[in-house]
């Protein structure tokens, strides 16, 4: 059976571009994708570009001169319904995230990924409430297959290096704001 997701994505003008999601949708398997391989709002663009997907993977873009299709995909390429399956799929469009909240099919789990942030969440309808996905996927690490478990960890490792570089940086500033204040007296 299927787990069922939607994946919007958030303009920093307001606009929605949502797309359904067939196959895996639960946060160990979706969630990871889109937190560790979808960071940058240029490759959400690009998920959101085809429309709705059957199968969410890594990557967007088949290799350069490799064989991709519906019935025949390249390994961890996404899967769309319009362009690997020629069907007419391309997903809703919504002129707000209020719009969105009160229009969308909203499936099993709903990820939004607002550009103006740069940031993962899961939207839950019932409750009307936005969370983080990053706090999702910790409740659910043991549960995140070998593969995309190696990823994690490496997005981790990263995320931890971002905040002591920010940390470092923000340290080096006030020493630095320090010292422009006692050569002033």
């Amino acid at each position: 059976m299927a787990t069922r997701s939607s994946i919007a994505f958030v303009g920093k003008d307001g606009k929605v571009k949502s797309s359904y999601c067939h196959w895996d949708g639960y946060v160990s398997n979706n969630g990871v994708i889109l937190l560790v391989h979808y960071q940058e709002p240029e490759k959400v663009k690009d998920l959101m570009s085809f429309g709705d997907i059957s199968s969410l993977k890594k990557l967007v873009f088949p290799s350069n001169g490799g064989t991709h299709s519906y019935d025949a995909p390249e390994n961890n390429v996404t899967v769309f319904y319009g362009r690997d399956r020629c069907e007419d799929s391309q997903g809703n469009e919504f002129y707000s995230f209020e719009d969105y909240k009160k229009n969308n099919n909203f499936q099993e789990y709903d990820y939004v990924y607002f550009e103006n942030k740069n940031r993962w969440y899961i939207y839950n309808p019932n409750k009307d409430k936005l969370t983080t996905l990053s706090s999702e996927v910790k409740k659910v690490q043991k549960d995140i297959n070998k593969d995309l478990a190696a990823d994690y960890a490496v997005y981790l490792k990263e995320a931890v290096a971002q905040k002591e570089y920010k940390k470092m940086k923000l340290s080096l500033m006030e020493k630095s704001e320090i010292s422009t204040v006692k050569l002033k007296i």
